[in-house]
């Protein structure tokens, strides 16, 4: 086999097949790396997407002559004779062609290389997509390979070829026109593209990976009974063996396909190589799975192609939802084409269904959610930052499996606007959000908490006493209310006499953090450090809870007769507060012991003990705008966090963190871009070509 190697990969190199395969691969690798650049972008996975096609589309130049020469020439006869058996004859010229196609991807690694120096490269996801582009190509190498072996013109060998690589590149699109039904599930299953799109997203699969080591086994096995046929020509006996052996061989690697598929399915052989593991689920959704106890039906109108094989998008959220059906026998996962089952719409008369939705339901209950509120997009309008995919399918698992929802209002008549991105945040994590004049109206009794956003004025005693009737619930308590302050309100002697009661109180100022390696952007966008880690489960050092334009709070107590208080957020030694309005403001300046975020719990003990909470923050910027959006910040887990501990319903949201979808982008300047497309696009493939030439030209004339 050695022998046969050398002689095969020397080959490639003193005709110009080689260095003319090696130049148009780095050219047209050049070309997607230099739009790369371009944009801006230093993400490797469109690369390797894009390559995808190339390799195909030129592995046909690679194998053309690697079997058909030898029977143009007749030197297969003596291949038949020499000491070496005909696996071995195969091995060797596969791994010639093999080589050289090694040679033609590593460009890849220069690549990477350039890239890791001016923006953060993900190894283990480029490792994935290198090992992908690997084995695809090798078993693309394997089936131009058995097409060679059957014809003795290398023209043909390589229509034949391309013609084979254009069935592979068409397998999945045809897949795609075919209605739901076995022929559909053959033809994606032994799809390339299905099976290669997973690597490109760093996902490495125990079933694609054995794919295609299985495909290109098949076709070198092929290859050799060609071979074999061909030596032994002439015997009827032989020949009905030789058919049967092959038949099973397909056989059974196809069935091994089908057992390694499922395998990977149930028992999760795949890994995500993301640094943020977009594609699987948290801890938070594997509990909820775990705690299942009946039958939950997820159905995604549309292909599951579709999905699969569809944008970085898509793809993402098919792969989370498959994790949901590995998670729990309880779930229930199918994919339904509502243009192939006119019908099922006619089933829920009150929702309007359409493509791209999923219906999430049981028995009794159902949620429908849509695709386009489970990705975050960018103030441009074009670009997709973050996906809620687990976080929405996740709490609408735990509505339709729940009896009630908490319940929040808003309350509402100080001049204060609404805080929309918290009660959106409510809202999308399973809270039935209401608003309510606290002026005007009664807090409603199945009311389990309520909210009090920046009011711009003292309470009057009215709407106190509302509040305190509430809360007490007629003895039975229960309730919980979150005050959020804004430093600019002023003194305000009656809401202070209110939270006295409850051991907490408000002061007068802005905090303030001197030290500016705690503070986010300005001094006065200091960081948060956690207080009672009861109420910050899940929560770790790394979460930035940013406490912008905090107006600083305290509690007036530990513990005095039923009532207790809590430090929930608080600041640094560093941090103080200053006035509002102060200028040139110095070390000296910052003065005080600031609080953020604190808790009065008060408690009746009867026949069961009885709570209520209020729960004072001193910014309400805290829970507005990107801070409860943006996966930078974490004060929208922690606040879901908050209101999931006293809301006291198992339907309350978890706090699923948002899977940060942006893209790495490079830094480099102009100049630097102009030549790397320079030295990678033109100078590398014209000095391969060059070289391969002159070799050529020289030994032509010896």
């Amino acid at each position: 086999m050695g022998a046969i190697f050398r002689r095969e990969l020397a080959a490639y190199f003193i005709t110009p097949i080689g260095a003319v395969y090696l130049a148009v691969f780095w050219l047209l690798a050049g070309y997607q790396f230099t739009l790369l650049l371009l944009s801006g972008s230093a993400e490797m996975a469109s690369e390797f997407s894009f390559l995808y096609v190339i390799v195909l589309l030129l592995t046909p130049i690679l194998t053309m002559r690697l079997m058909s020469e030898d029977r143009r020439q007749k030197t297969d006869q003596l291949l038949f004779s020499a000491p070496v058996s005909l696996p071995g004859v195969v091995a060797g010229k596969y791994l010639a062609a093999g080589m050289v196609y090694l040679a033609g991807i590593s460009i890849t690694f220069l690549y990477a290389l350039v890239l890791s120096r001016f923006a953060q490269v993900n190894g283990a996801v480029f490792f994935g997509n290198f090992l992908g582009i690997f084995l695809m190509g090798m078993a693309a190498i394997a089936v131009c390979m058995f097409v060679s072996s059957l014809t003795e013109n290398q023209i043909i060998a390589a229509i034949g070829g391309f013609a084979a690589m254009l069935l592979i590149l068409s397998l999945n699109r045809i897949a795609g026109f075919l209605p739901a039904s076995p022929f559909r599930t053959l033809l994606s299953g032994i799809s390339f593209y299905s099976r290669y799109h997973s690597l490109t997203l760093g996902i490495l699969r125990g079933a694609d990976l054995f794919f295609f080591v299985s495909f290109a086994g098949i076709f070198l096995f092929l290859t050799a009974r060609v071979l074999d046929g061909r030596r032994w020509s002439g015997g009827h006996k032989y020949g009905v063996l030789a058919v049967v052996i092959t038949i099973l061989g397909i056989l059974l690697v196809l069935a091994a396909n089908v057992v390694m598929e499922g395998m990977t399915d149930r028992l999760g052989w795949q890994s995500d190589l993301t640094e943020n593991s977009r594609y699987a689920i948290s801890e938070e959704s594997e509990k909820v799975l775990g705690e299942l106890a009946e039958d939950v039906e997820i159905t995604v109108l549309n292909k599951e192609s579709a999905l699969a094989e569809g944008s970085a998008y898509a793809s993402q959220a098919y792969q989370i939802l498959k994790q949901y059906r590995r998670g729990s026998e309880h779930i229930h996962l199918s994919f339904l084409d509502l243009a192939e089952n006119p019908t099922f719409a006619s089933r829920y008369p009150d929702l309007a269904l359409s493509a791209w939705m999923i219906l999430v339901e049981t028995e009794e209950k159902r949620e429908v959610l849509t695709f386009a509120e489970m990705f975050d997009i960018a103030e441009d309008g074009n670009t997709i930052t973050a996906s809620r995919v687990e976080q929405k399918v996740t709490n609408a698992i735990l509505s339709v499996t729940s009896e009630t929802k908490p319940v929040a209002e808003v309350l509402t008549g100080y001049g204060s606007s609404e805080p929309e991105e918290l009660m959106e945040l409510l809202a999308s994590n399973q809270f039935e959000v209401r608003t309510r004049s606290l002026l005007t109206e009664e807090i409603s009794p199945d009311a389990d908490l309520a909210v009090l956003y920046a009011p711009e004025g003292d309470l009057e005693s009215a709407s106190l006493k509302k509040l305190d009737a509430w809360l007490d619930n007629e003895g039975e308590q229960g309730k919980s209310l979150f005050l959020f302050l804004t430093p600019n309100s002023g003194e305000m002697p009656r809401l202070q006499e209110f939270l006295a009661d409850w051991g907490l109180a408000m002061g007068e100022g802005l905090a303030f953090e001197a030290n500016q390696n705690l503070y986010y952007g300005q001094p006065w966008f200091p960081i948060a450090q956690f207080g009672d880690m009861e109420y910050a489960e899940g929560m770790t050092a790394r979460d930035l809870v940013i406490m912008g334009y905090c107006r600083p709070v305290d509690v007036l107590y530990e513990s005095k007769d039923n009532v207790e208080t809590r430090i929930l957020l608080q600041f640094t030694n560093s941090s103080g507060f200053v006035p509002m309005g102060a200028e040139n403001i110095t070390q000296q300046d910052v003065t005080g012991d600031v609080k953020a975020a604190v808790l009065g719990i008060h408690s009746w003990y009867g026949q069961a003990v009885t709570r209520s909470q209020v729960v004072l923050c001193g910014s309400a910027f805290a829970v507005t705008g990107e801070m409860t959006t943006s996966t930078t910040f974490a004060n929208g887990k922690y606040f879901l966090n908050l209101f999931r501990h006293f809301s006291e319903k198992d339907s309350a949201g978890v706090p699923i963190p948002v899977k940060d979808l942006t893209q790495a982008a490079h830094s480099m300047s102009s100049g630097q871009v102009n030549r790397t497309i320079w030295a990678f696009m033109v100078i590398l493939p014209a000095a391969v070509l060059a070289a391969g030439l002159a070799v050529w030209l020289r030994r032509r004339h010896l």
